[in-house]
């Protein structure tokens, strides 16, 4: 249809060229066919073009659609270079003769060459959007316009041949009229055969003429159209609509287009179509008539709008996925970047140049070797597409991880034509990878630690129960004999060792973040006295003052941990007379504000500035001396002011050397109710505690059953043993669960370990209370005892007040009365 069409222009052309022998009439008609033809507003002839002194000159001859310019007919402009030539090209404004554009009407203009004289331009505001080829189907209609020009110039010398052959003449005319008949049935032919709607109505809006697609619009003939108006066959309204796009096209002078909704009367089709209204006028100006072409643009509109819907949700796709895009044409290697594609590496759309060797120059190498073997695999057929992680150069110099997505594109042949895909910025998640991958490590770097202080704890824990059990046996069975301070001297040591590793192990709990603080009612002024009870026998041996002095006016009852209290304050009197060989020290308890301040204060050798500052680091003392003079880990400090800022508080120090030092304990100060069960210490006596109480012992290594046998059976409890969970279990059957009072567990034995003996004692006796015995000392494992069913847990070394205490508070009579000391 399109080949049709472009035949029935060039006739129509051809036609007009040869029907004239005027020359203004000829470029006039030209000039209207072309605009007619080719959507063009308006349109010229510049004639009697030279060229003198370099610069080409041509005259205005011949103005079509523009009624301004058609004032400066005759006017000689200069024309640029870009109008010398003999291509028939489609130019920009710029190509335009300054004069002839003076207010930037136009944007456009075809250029057509008709010979080394003439030129002919025309002009639109718009790019055209007519679907002629342009620049190639008015080369053979310029030759012939060429030859036509020839023709009229002769005019006077043709004139006079006709005169002189009159015969001759009618003879040309009459076959002249005779083709011209022909090549308007051909014309009316092709216009029939046109899809588009055509019409031509005067100006008045009285039908003239129409082809036969447009008969169908009102369900009529073109002899039943002619002479009637739109009135005659719509609506009132969609006439009025009509005649007044008629008006505005004739007003302008120019075509017209707009969009119209048509229903067609002969088969009820509606659909959208694009009308183009142009008017007629006679060479002097006067308006004939409005020439109308629709199209039907439905279908386009359809595809228009799909598409953009489609560019649309791609669009927000692509946003919302923040990814960047490329395009590769492998056969002409052209590249496409997106801008989103460049600001991921922090550079504008225009600081990237759209080329593959940018990718190559931005991606790392050791990632680039990877890649490219990827996109061979896919030009090879291998593969239709890959996915890979790289990285790439950022403008400001680091790496950023990109995670591309490919895709190839064969043709029909399954030749590689074109490879397209995204690119994500992954930076985040890779830095969160290695971050989960560093707390891995981490934790399994601090699992592995506490599992070996576990172990450790445990290994020195078990041997050092007997030491300390055994000294403390020895102690008692020697009070009259030399021997009694060797075991007291055995004692102390093992005390020592003992709480190395539980420093040890608390300083653990807080590397690990682990350590969890109480916050429960406790009797202040106990757990004061506590801490200082420890402490004053050591200063005593060293013959110093000791003081203690709380305020008046504080509440007996605070809220709080007393245990790691009592700790803290342990270890800042322990060091005061550590390192005090003469005068005195001295804890004072005072409140500021919301705040309890406990102040240790000593006359002993006092620091520098620089000890200060490695005061309260791990493993440090004040020098290395100190560690050889007075012993120590250097954990104590660091545990308690770790410990002071876990409950919400802080420790300061403050000395000077050579005169001693003072270092306050900052708690917050939350006044509380007293409670049943007071926190009283536990008054050491001895004889007779568990008199009368019936236990059963689970412990797998003779000399640890040995100490307790000797301590339980001194304070008056009778005491069966088995050597594992299993021979438990036993005891219990035989001699039945109500010969028993409480049982002691030991966790780890072999056979049939405490957990699973607790668990198994529970479903034959719930009431039968159970305490384990350890020497793990970490919380978890006292979590596990409970777990199993125990209702309390020591830690060995076994503390006799604690065991004794212990067991006191769990056994029951038969009568359900508390056992008495």
């Amino acid at each position: 249809m399109e080949r049709e069409y472009i035949l029935s222009v060039l006739y129509d052309l051809t036609l007009t060229i040869g029907g004239e022998t005027q020359l203004d009439t000829l470029f006039r008609k030209v000039l209207q066919r072309l605009l007619y033809h080719t959507a063009f507003p308006a349109g010229l002839v510049l004639t009697d073009n030279k060229t003198e002194g370099g610069t080409t000159y041509g005259r205005i001859a011949t103005v079509v659609g523009d009624h301004l310019l058609e004032q400066r007919s005759g006017q000689i402009l200069e024309l640029p270079p870009t109008l010398t030539n003999s291509s028939i090209e489609l130019l920009n404004a710029t190509a335009l003769p300054t004069d002839l554009n003076r207010n930037e009407k136009y944007h456009y203009c075809l250029k057509l060459p008709i010979d080394d004289a003439s030129l002919i331009l025309l002009l639109s505001p718009h790019k055209p959007t007519s679907k002629l080829p342009l620049t190639q189907i008015f080369k053979p209609v310029l030759a012939n316009l060429s030859r036509s020009i020839l023709l009229c110039r002769n005019s006077e010398q043709l004139t006079r041949t006709l005169e002189s052959d009159r015969d001759q003449a009618r003879s040309d005319l009459a076959v002249a009229l005779e083709r011209s008949e022909r090549e308007r049935t051909l014309l009316r032919s092709l216009n029939d055969t046109i899809p588009d709607l055509v019409w031509l109505k005067d100006p008045d809006g009285i039908y003239l003429t129409c082809n036969r697609a447009f008969e169908g619009l009102y369900g009529t003939t073109e002899e039943k159209l002619i002479g009637k108006s739109d009135s005659d066959f719509v609506s009132s309204d969609l006439a009025d609509f009509f005649r007044e796009k008629d008006r505005a096209a004739l007003n302008a002078g120019v075509p017209s287009v707009n969009e119209e909704w048509l229903t067609f009367a002969s088969n009820g089709y509606r659909g959208l179509f694009e009308t183009i209204k142009t008017p007629l006028k006679t060479e002097e100006g006067k308006i004939l008539g409005v020439l109308g072409i629709a199209r039907d643009i439905t279908g386009r509109k359809q595809t228009e709008q799909a598409l953009r819907a489609s560019e649309e949700r791609f669009e927000l796709a692509m946003r919302a996925a923040n990814d960047g895009l490329w395009d590769w044409n492998l056969q002409t290697n052209e590249v496409y970047y997106s801008p989103r594609w460049k600001s991921m590496l922090g550079y504008e759309d225009h600081e990237l140049e759209n080329a593959f060797s940018t990718w190559e120059k931005l991606v790392n190498a050791g990632d680039k070797t990877k890649t490219l073997a990827l996109i061979e695999d896919c030009i090879a057929g291998k593969s239709d597409g890959f996915v890979s992680e790289f990285r790439m150069r950022h403008k400001e110099g680091h790496w950023v991880f990109i995670l591309s997505r490919a895709v190839m594109v064969r043709d029909d042949k399954g030749q590689p034509t074109r490879m397209a895909g995204t690119h994500a910025d992954i930076s985040e998640r890779k830095a969160a990878e290695r971050a989960i991958m560093e707390k891995e490590k981490a934790e399994a770097t601090a699992q592995a630690k506490s599992q070996f202080l576990a172990n450790m704890s445990h290994e020195i824990r078990t041997p050092l129960n007997g030491v300390l059990g055994l000294a403390k046996m020895g102690e008692r069975e020697n009070s009259l004999q030399q021997s009694h301070k060797l075991f007291q001297r055995i004692g102390t040591s093992g005390q020592h060792l003992l709480s190395v590793v539980n420093d040890i192990l608390d300083f653990s709990k807080i590397d690990a973040g682990k350590l969890v603080v109480e916050n429960q009612p406790f009797m202040l002024i106990t757990s004061v006295d506590n801490a200082a009870n420890l402490i004053r026998s050591q200063a005593e041996e060293k013959h110093l003052l000791f003081h203690v002095d709380v305020a008046d006016k504080l509440p007996p009852w605070v809220k709080g941990d007393a245990l790691r209290l009592e700790q803290i304050l342990v270890n800042m009197l322990s060091n005061s007379v550590k390192f005090t060989e003469q005068g005195e020290v001295s804890l004072r308890v005072t409140t500021q504000e919301n705040s309890l301040l406990f102040r240790v204060s000593d006359t002993g050798i006092g620091m520098s500035e620089n000890q200060l500052a490695q005061l309260f680091k791990p493993f440090e003392q004040a020098d290395s001396s100190t560690t050889r003079r007075f012993g120590g880990t250097g954990l104590g400090l660091a545990i308690s002011i770790n410990l002071a800022k876990i409950m919400g508080g802080d420790i300061q120090a403050t000395s000077r050397v050579g005169e001693g030092s003072e270092f306050i304990l900052t708690m917050p100060f939350v006044p509380a109710v007293q409670v049943d069960e007071p926190n009283a210490p536990v008054t050491p006596t001895t004889g007779g505690r568990l008199q009368g109480v019936r236990l059963l012992a689970a412990e797998d290594v003779d000399i640890n059953r040995l100490i307790l046998e000797d301590l339980l059976m001194e304070e008056g409890a009778q005491v069966s043993f088995a050597e594992n969970g299993l021979q438990a279990l036993k005891q219990l059957e035989e001699q039945g669960v109500s010969s028993f009072d409480l049982v002691l567990m030991d966790v780890q034995m072999p056979v049939m370990d405490g957990y699973e003996a607790t668990r198994r004692i529970q479903e034959m006796a719930p009431g039968l209370p159970v305490v384990g015995l350890t020497a793990h000392a970490l919380e978890k494992e006292r979590e596990r005892c409970f777990a199993a069913g125990m209702v309390d847990h020591i830690t060995k070394p076994i503390d006799p007040e604690r065991l004794i205490a212990t067991i006191q508070r769990h056994i029951t009579r038969l009568s359900n009365a508390p056992i008495s000391a």
